[in-house]
């Protein structure tokens, strides 16, 4: 409000600026023109004089003295037709009028009159179309504020509103062109906010009752195998006996690791859940994306970036669940490879879209490709690089809900790691 207050404050003093500018400069322009015309008009009426002595008539000599162009028009009055005042040529007008002497007596007067075209443009019609220009940017102000600036303000406020109460009210949907479309996309975003926070939610509530369940569980297969430890520590049993405990003491550690392996089991499945949203897209609208989000990045980096798609297609897919899926190899290409080059290729087939992402590197052993899509597995190249093994699993994750299949190679002739998607269309 206090910037809109300043601009309007500015514009209001540029048109004031404006008309004191006028107001003062034509009275100065008024009175040099006027100044002008009197030296003229006094030289002329010498002129007539001397033609008048000279015994032409008044009607020969201003003739005479009408054939330049720049002289105004002239009109020659007997005395009679005049009271006796003497006039001198200093009119304020476009009309002046002197007496004209002959021998030292007036015989008449004459009446010079000067035509201006652009007088109708007087200071009333100068302020008047200040003051429409004024007015004119004052009310385009107005609906700038109006329409532009105070929604944007009310929407620029949302996004943190939303972040702080995830349940808060959706903006009231509108279908004005500028902000229908952004409104739109804001609510959308809240919906999947409150989606994802509720399931996260849900995931942590199982995960809590997992955790209990297992703790309650490893509970007494510890207590047991610390009882029998105990028993074979004292000798409370004889050597007969102890065959018969340590098979105790195994069973009840495969119980542990059974339930270990089902936290392990719950934990990866935790994150594997996807639900893809499907809808129609050209393949050439998953490449572009790709472009606009990683070359910017890989031009930084120095990295020789390329996406390339040869054949165009129509596909019913998930459009941000295959640019995740990519961007999850990127991430590795970048985080793993050597920076000589990184090549997407997206290929479209009769029955679906293979994807293959290059990059040059450190090469993977051969008997590491079956595993590196399992979660939290890293692969031998991660020595030392931050990580958690979670981005191929999801990468796979993405295309096996998409009913899709991946896998990774080496390619030794160009040391090359290459990943393969095939979504199936």
């Amino acid at each position: 409000m206090k910037r809109f207050a300043a601009l309007l404050t500015a514009v209001t003093a540029i048109f004031l600026a404006a008309a004191i500018l006028w107001m003062t400069a034509a009275p100065k322009l008024t009175e040099r023109r006027t100044l002008e015309h009197s030296i003229e008009v006094n030289r002329l009426n010498a002129e007539l004089s001397a033609m008048l002595a000279d015994g032409m008539t008044p009607e020969t000599a201003i003739a005479a003295l009408s054939t330049d162009p720049q002289v105004p028009h002239i009109t020659f009055l007997p005395p009679e037709s005049m009271d006796g005042s003497a006039f001198t040529a200093s009119g304020s007008g476009g009309t002046m009028i002197c007496p004209v002497y002959v021998h030292g007596a007036v015989t008449g007067f004459a009446v010079y009159a000067y035509a201006y075209p652009m007088r109708e443009f007087s200071d009333l019609l100068v302020l008047g179309v200040l003051g429409a220009c004024y007015a004119g940017t004052v009310v385009l102000l107005l609906l700038i504020r109006q329409r532009i600036l105070l929604p944007f303000r009310r929407l620029s406020d949302y996004p943190e509103h939303l972040a702080r109460i995830p349940d808060a009210e959706k903006l009231p949907e509108t279908r004005d062109r500028k902000f229908g479309k952004f409104i739109w996309s804001m609510n959308m975003l809240g919906d999947v906010l409150r989606t994802e926070r509720k399931r996260s939610e849900r995931l942590a509530c199982q995960r809590q009752t997992l955790l209990a369940s297992i703790a309650h569980g490893v509970k007494t297969p510890v207590t047991n195998i610390r009882l029998c430890t105990e028993a074979i520590r004292t000798g409370l049993y004889s050597e007969s006996e102890t065959a018969a405990l340590a098979e105790r003491i195994d069973t009840n550690a495969r119980k542990i690791q059974s339930l270990v392996a089902e936290l392990i089991s719950a934990s990866a499945s935790s994150e594997s859940t996807y639900q893809p949203e499907l809808s129609q897209f050209y393949l050439h609208e998953l490449a572009d994306i790709l472009r606009s989000e990683y070359a910017p990045r890989m031009e930084l980096l120095r990295i020789p970036f390329t996406v390339a798609c040869p054949s165009d297609r129509l596909l019913q897919s998930d459009l941000y669940g295959l640019v995740r899926m990519v961007s999850q190899l990127l991430e590795n290409a970048v985080k793993y490879g050597s920076g000589e080059g990184i090549t997407v290729e997206l290929l479209a087939e009769e029955d679906g879209v293979c994807i293959n992402v290059r990059n040059k590197g450190e090469l993977l052993p051969e008997e590491e490709l079956p595993f590196i899509f399992d979660s939290f597995r890293r692969g031998s190249n991660a020595r030392g690089i931050e990580g958690s093994g979670i981005g191929l699993f999801t990468a796979r994750s993405i295309v096996q809900s998409l009913g899709g299949s991946i896998l990774a190679r080496r390619i030794e002739e160009t040391s090359e790691m290459e990943f393969t998607a095939f979504i199936v269309d």
